[in-house]
Formats: C-alpha cells, sequence, structure tokens
C-alpha cells in the first residue's frame, strides 16, 4: 500500500466549483482508497490505495470526467515523489 498526495487545482475558490470536501473523501473510500483525509477545503486530499501510480491516475481521471466535469487539472504524488521533490528544492526555499 502506498501513500498519496492528491492536490486538485481551482475548486472552493471564490465561491465557484463549490466541493464539499467531506464528500470528496467518501467518494474516493467508495473508488477504493482508505484513510482518505482533505487539509481544509483546499483541495488537498491524502489516501493510501494499493493501485501503482499510473492506474490510480486513470480511475481518478475517470471519476473526476464523470463526478466533477470542471476539475481539469491535478498533481497526485506519492510520498517518495514528495520527499524527493522537497530534497530538490533550493536552500534559499527553506
Amino acid at each position: 500500500m502506498k501513500c498519496y498526495a492528491f492536490l486538485v487545482r481551482g475548486i472552493n475558490v471564490g465561491g465557484r466549483h463549490k466541493v464539499v470536501m467531506e464528500e470528496f473523501c467518501r467518494e474516493l473510500e467508495e473508488l477504493g482508497m482508505s484513510h482518505v483525509s482533505s487539509y481544509i477545503n483546499s483541495g488537498n486530499l491524502f489516501f493510501d490505495s494499493t493501485l501503482m501510480k499510473e492506474e490510480l491516475l486513470l480511475v481518478l481521471e475517470e471519476f473526476l470526467n464523470k463526478a466533477y466535469p470542471f476539475i481539469k487539472v491535478f498533481s497526485l504524488f506519492t510520498l517518495e515523489d514528495y520527499q524527493n521533490e522537497v530534497a530538490s528544492l533550493p536552500k534559499w526555499w527553506e
């Protein structure tokens, strides 16, 4: 099982494209993700999945196209992806 960060852009900003995070988390659980949580109402979600990243991308794209067609941009990071990104940040970023 891998830990993922799912970052969704352009929701809950200025009253447009309203997504209820509690519902969104439940829907991800129905897709087979576990330990789903969100960070405030930002569209930043975290979950575990047995699927490989490539498989998960396909599942998420299909889900978003059906349930939330206004979501056009998202990123999916494994814990390892995230740690590599953080490690490659320039020192001045800290």
